[in-house]
């Protein structure tokens, strides 16, 4: 199940996304976890599903957070330059 996250012109964003979908070791991993969480320890999804939803949720608030102009520490910190897409 591939990995989708709005990258809006963020070819560095678009390439890790692609990355992330190819790579089968992660994958299977996420698999294991999500079996050690619900199977074994009976919470809530933490497999691909959980993934998406969470990757999602964080990309949408670091794009109103700087939106809203909030400076992230890594990027002071890193003297980074920021590119959301």
């Amino acid at each position: 199940m591939p990995i989708t996250i709005p990258a809006r012109h963020n070819e560095k964003l678009a390439q890790l996304i692609e990355r992330i979908n190819r790579d089968r070791e992660l994958h299977q991993l996420w698999k294991c976890a999500n079996i050690n969480a619900v199977d074994r320890s009976g919470i809530t999804d933490h497999g691909e599903v959980h993934i998406r939803i969470v990757a999602n949720i964080a990309l949408m608030l670091l794009r109103l957070l700087d939106d809203g102009g909030v400076r992230m520490g890594v990027v002071l910190i890193y003297v980074l330059f920021v590119k959301v897409g």
